[in-house]
């Protein structure tokens, strides 16, 4: 168990300085959408024009994190943990 639980610690700190895929774009972005309401796009959209061309999932998070309240954290948390990204 211990090694399966290492492996998953392993493969998510290597996802997270990857450039950010079409796919993982989505998933975050129903994350934000679930944390804060249909603005949640736009919120996406203005972190992505901060971090420029190629962002990692690292970078999108944390310019994430600096956006939400901090009742919209948790939920915004939670929704990444049902998808493995967080």
């Amino acid at each position: 168990a211990a090694v399966a639980q290492a492996d998953a610690w392993v493969r998510r700190a290597a996802r997270h300085t990857q450039p950010v895929t079409d796919e993982v774009l989505g998933a975050v972005t129903a994350c934000v959408i679930a944390a804060v309401g249909p603005m949640g796009e736009f919120v996406v959209d203005d972190v992505l024009d901060e971090l420029g061309d190629t962002p990692t999932l690292s970078a999108l998070l944390s310019g994430l994190a600096r956006q939400l309240g901090e009742a919209q954290m948790p939920v915004f948390v939670r929704h990444l943990r049902a998808r493995d990204l967080a």
